[in-house]
């Protein structure tokens, strides 16, 4: 089954305890547009016990914390607004793969309702064990 990510857009968003963040190295940092490398602030792992770059998020009025590079409407449609400069976890997290269907049996209506066609916008990542010249990158995510 192919997955339209360009009316999910569920990876790009967090529940409202995750402390979801896109986690960024340097070589991420400098391929953003200047308005998102003003978005980027450490943030503390307390299960790693560093401070790490993340791409900020924005608090929507439901409450829910979303990449502050996505835009639109989960479900309807959505996009990244940096894609082609998107941060290396969002580039390797993959439609299908075992943290989409995850994220999508936490929204089975909605996940159900973006089940057709395909596409690779807007995502964020799965892979462990990264490291960069901004320290450990943490790129699991707690759903």
């Amino acid at each position: 089954m192919d997955y339209d990510c360009r009316t999910c857009g569920l990876c790009c968003i967090g529940d409202n305890n995750s402390g979801h963040y896109v986690y960024v190295d340097q070589r991420d940092i400098h391929q953003l547009p200047n308005y998102y490398q003003q978005r980027v602030m450490p943030v503390y792992d307390s299960q790693l016990d560093l401070e790490i770059w993340a791409l900020a998020t924005k608090e929507r009025d439901d409450g829910a914390h979303v990449c502050v590079a996505f835009e639109g409407q989960e479900g309807v449609s959505c996009r990244c607004a940096i894609y082609n400069a998107r941060p290396q976890v969002c580039k390797d997290f993959e439609p299908r793969s075992r943290s989409c269907r995850d994220v999508r049996e936490q929204h089975p209506t909605l996940g159900e309702s973006t089940s057709s066609g395909h596409g690779t916008n807007g995502k964020t990542s799965d892979a462990s064990n990264a490291t960069s010249e901004a320290g450990a990158l943490k790129v699991e995510r707690s759903p």
